[in-house]
């Protein structure tokens, strides 16, 4: 995996990785979500987990991220002090669950097929044609031809 990320220009440090309890990470995605952050949020906490050792179980190294992202501090800190995400994030657990999903990284596509790792460009597009093959409906994607 290290030598994948090099390869695209990322310096995995797993070496510096900190094991934490990432429920509230968890919950400041779903924070996010409603501010269209979610993605550039879940990016943000990738980088600070795998290439700079940030411990993401601490709500000040969360709270720092979201402000980077373009969230309200305070309104954060708020937020996972008083859980009010914890019911969404329970819900995805569930839902992992009965997907009969075990590990990470897992992607669910169209909520019916699964990948398990780092599946290739090759697997993931395959994977996405069946899905579009099943719902008999195309999709746009920028610089991709429709299918």
């Amino acid at each position: 995996m290290t030598e994948a990320g090099r390869e695209v220009g990322l310096a995995y440090d797993f070496d510096a990785v900190q094991q934490a309890n990432t429920r509230r990470a968890h919950e400041l995605v779903h924070a996010a979500r409603p501010l269209g952050l979610a993605s550039p949020m879940l990016e943000r906490l990738y980088r600070a987990h795998f290439l700079e050792g940030q411990h993401l179980g601490r709500v000040d190294t969360l709270v720092a991220l979201a402000e980077e992202v373009g969230l309200d501090p305070a309104e954060v800190r708020r937020a996972l002090a008083d859980g009010r995400h914890t019911a969404q994030v329970q819900a995805d657990v569930a839902r992992a669950r009965q997907l009969g999903i075990r590990g990470v990284p897992f992607f669910v596509i169209d909520d019916t097929f699964g990948m398990s790792g780092a599946p290739s460009v090759d697997a993931i597009v395959g994977v996405l044609e069946r899905a579009v093959e099943r719902r008999g409906t195309a999709i746009v994607a920028p610089g991709r031809p429709v299918a």
